[in-house]
């Protein structure tokens, strides 16, 4: 499939048939051929989100995708167009001529899967209007109309459904049942949310305008805006989750509108009380919700005069995230409390690193802090000294860059080229002759996701790095990692987005298909390192 990209006039041909609009709290996600319980159509209400739209069926091949913009977008068929615009509550579709389609319908919370608990009916205004009003039992509803410029016809039958994309990503059930539906040949469609009222604002820019291939990834960081917060990503992470966006915002914030920074900083401050231990605002059933990194991000991301005005309970906190988190002068962290959150580690370098920072920062309001600062950069320096293949490393670069000189960060990250660096562009979480090193990705299983696969976001940063240290001895790392990752962007995954992961074995697009820190570590690496977007090839 060829897939156009109108805002940066490039065309290429596509390894993916996932697209994904997104308008305020309500998005699609569509495939022809990948089928999913987390593709459709979604709406964000009450901190939840519901799939309210299976899928649509074109009965027709699609041979290009031209995307205009984060929510709209062009597709080409052998003899006719669609046209698809999402609106903040509605989908509208405009073919060129007549097309015969088909409408599958799924009532659920994303993570539920409780097929008995739902009724959908289906019923008749007139020929050409329908409603569908979907049920959860004793917990949710919500109404649709669905309109068109000729008569649509009622099937109304369960049918099961091969989804071939959760069965891939080892994510039971494999298949579904879903309500089919209704069908029929027009050439307007539109299906409208019209309970319950979605929340909808002005459309705002959250950003500066920087150039034009930037700004079209700041254009997708400007969808991932869920409420008022940056989803972490879609389809699984659209929560808040705090650790992602304080990242993305500290990469970001030479890019954002002062406003929205603000906003967001706020909004940490005022629930800190609430939030300062957690990965994500609301903790789902069984999930674990610790985090050693939230606070730590929140002060960094915090501006001189922000941090004065708050020194008193920043203190306050920084005490109690001590208590929680050190033991006899050493870090004692509880399982899964970093970003790499399916492994159990009493010390990670990533919370040693953003931990000295912190303390330098204090240090600057408050000298009882200089001593404890001066001994935490000797103990980091000696643990980056005694492990030459911790990925992290890329965090104590990136936060702490003055505790070596280049020359020596260059025998340090030449050490972790030698271990860990993939040839088609990444680097693997563990080092390729670790005993727990898994070359490919295993979906929900998770045994791969921090021991072996290659997570864009980091790629993007240690690509940074490299530019700083020796971008000529690096040259040839550096732009198999941005190809890697432009490859992703604009060929795989879900086109147009950056995704979570790769397999170490080879360049895929897995995990979560649009993640926040990947797009916002691809835009840091543009606007800091100095390199210009050329024509990409493939």
């Amino acid at each position: 499939m060829k897939v156009t990209y109108q805002e940066i006039d490039k065309n290429f041909k596509a390894l993916s048939d996932i697209f994904f609009l997104k308008n305020q709290n309500l998005w699609f996600l569509y495939s022809p051929n990948k089928k999913s319980r987390y593709f459709g159509g979604f709406l964000l209400f009450e901190n939840q989100a519901l799939r309210f739209l299976d899928d649509i069926n074109f009965y027709d091949e699609i041979l290009e995708g031209y995307i205009l913009s984060t929510q709209e977008i062009i597709f080409f068929f052998k003899n006719n167009q669609a046209y698809l615009k999402l609106n903040p509550d509605s989908l509208e579709i405009t073919f060129s001529s007549w097309q015969n389609i088909n409408l599958t319908f799924d009532f659920k919370k994303i993570f539920k899967n409780e097929p008995e608990k739902r009724k959908i009916e289906i019923k008749k205004i007139s020929s050409c209007c329908l409603t569908v009003e979907e049920f959860l039992e004793n917990n949710g509803f919500v109404k649709i109309l669905v309109e068109a410029d000729s008569p649509l016809e009622v099937r109304q039958t369960w049918i099961l459904k091969k989804m071939t994309y959760d069965e891939k990503r080892n994510s039971p059930p494999s298949s579904w049942w879903v309500l089919d539906g209704i069908f029929g040949k027009v050439r307007e469609l539109k299906i409208k949310i019209v309970q319950p009222q979605i929340l909808q604002k002005k459309s705002e820019i959250i950003f500066k305008s920087q150039n034009l291939f930037c700004d079209f990834l700041l254009f997708r960081i400007n969808a991932l805006v869920l409420d008022n917060y940056l989803a972490a990503g879609f389809p699984w992470f659209y929560e808040n989750w705090l650790r992602d966006e304080l990242l993305s915002l500290y990469l970001l914030k030479d890019t954002l509108r002062e406003e929205f920074l603000e906003k967001r900083l706020k909004f940490y401050i005022n629930n800190l009380e609430n939030i300062w231990l957690l990965n994500k605002q609301i903790i789902n059933e069984g999930q674990q919700g610790l985090a050693a990194d939230t606070f730590l991000l929140l002060v960094l991301n915090l501006n001189k005069v922000f941090f004065h005005s708050h020194f008193t309970l920043l203190e306050k906190y920084f005490q109690f995230w001590k208590e929680k988190f050190i033991k006899n002068n050493e870090l004692d962290l509880p399982a899964y409390s970093t970003w790499m959150d399916t492994l159990e580690r009493k010390t990670a370098l990533e919370i040693e690193s953003l931990y000295l920072r912190v303390l330098r920062k204090f240090a600057k309001e408050n000298k009882f802090y200089v001593e404890e600062a001066g001994y935490r950069e000797e103990r980091l320096i000696a643990q980056i000294k005694n492990n030459h293949s911790d990925i992290n490393l890329i965090f104590a670069f990136l936060f702490l860059e003055d505790i070596f000189s280049l020359k020596e960060w260059e025998r340090y990250f030449d050490k972790l080229i030698k271990t860990n660096f993939l040839n088609w562009g990444g680097f693997s979480t563990l080092p390729q002759n670790d005993i727990n090193f898994k070359d490919e990705d295993d979906g929900e299983l998770s045994k791969a996701y921090h021991q072996g696969n290659s997570w864009y976001f980091l790629n993007n940063l240690i690509a940074y790095a490299l530019t700083k240290i020796n971008p000529q001895k690096y040259k040839d790392i550096i732009e198999k990692i941005i190809k890697a990752s432009l490859n992703d962007l604009f060929v795989d995954g879900a086109l147009g987005y950056s995704s979570e992961i790769s397999s170490a074995k080879e360049r895929r697009s897995e995990g979560s298909l649009i993640q926040l820190w990947s797009i916002a570590s691809l835009i840091y690496f543009f606007l800091k390192s100095g390199y210009q977007f050329q024509t990409f090839e493939q």
